[in-house]
């Protein structure tokens, strides 16, 4: 078994991974994931408020993200290299 070498700048373990998400844009994701959980508790207090209505605005987001989805497929045949921070 091979030994792990340490960086004795940080004492981690070294690896071929590049380290992407810094402390500021990890920040983003936890705000975004408290804004998204309120969403969803507004969800259930407007379905509350207008009972069966509420479907009406479930369709016309699949419909808009239908869409979105489709733009997306063809910018993905049209550019299918440009893959960005994906390579």
């Amino acid at each position: 078994m091979e030994s792990a070498s340490l960086d004795e700048r940080t004492g981690e373990e070294r690896t071929q991974l590049k380290r992407v998400i810094g402390p500021r844009v990890l920040t983003i994701f936890i705000i975004g994931d408290i804004l998204g959980a309120g969403i969803y508790a507004l969800v259930g207090e407007v379905g509350a408020e207008v009972g069966g209505a509420i479907w009406t605005a479930f369709f016309v987001s699949f419909v808009l993200a239908f869409f979105t989805a489709f733009a997306y497929a063809e910018l993905v045949t049209k550019y299918p290299r440009a893959a960005g921070g994906a390579l």
